[in-house]
């Protein structure tokens, strides 16, 4: 080889040197931005699941008289700490429209809560028995349990 050639030889190697680091810079820095956009989703999503903002939490119940905010949610078979992204609009809604208390209702599900509308069955009567009457005609005595209810029966039939 000539010299010429060979300090073309040495100018290729040497641009092909100078394109590998560069490359491999560009390289380092995707890593880096990978990195730092997928720790912070990670954290993201972990904020939502672990703090208050992610749990379930009715913000506006409406069509109820009798029936609280936490007995809807009991109702629906869910508990305040857990997470919204366990709601499942359908099973839900079932589950609260199989309650001796609800003809119907609707369930609008957000990021950080939940709107229901509620149609009671509302209680009519205080039986002898101790039974309640209910609009719907059906008894039922499970409403012994929410004194606060009773109470108020009690009021009425007086």
């Amino acid at each position: 080889m000539s010299e010429y050639e060979d300090d073309v030889v040495l100018t290729d190697i040497s641009k092909i040197s100078e394109e590998i680091k560069l490359q491999s810079k560009k390289n380092h820095s995707k890593i880096i931005l990978r990195s730092f956009f997928s720790i912070a989703i990670v954290s993201l999503i972990a904020t939502y699941l672990f703090s208050p903002i992610g749990k379930v939490k009715i913000n506006n119940l409406s069509g109820n008289y009798y029936l609280t905010k936490d007995d809807v949610i009991s109702l629906c078979g869910l508990r305040k700490n857990d997470s919204l992204l366990k709601v499942s609009v359908k099973k839900t809604m079932s589950k609260l429209n199989e309650s001796p208390y609800v003809n119907r209702s609707s369930i609008d599900w957000h990021l950080t809560y939940l709107n229901v509308y509620v149609d009671e069955v509302a209680p009519i009567a205080k039986l002898e028995d101790g039974e309640i009457l209910l609009t719907n005609g059906e008894i039922y005595s499970a409403y012994q349990k929410n004194i606060v209810l009773i109470q108020l029966i009690t009021i009425m039939s007086i």
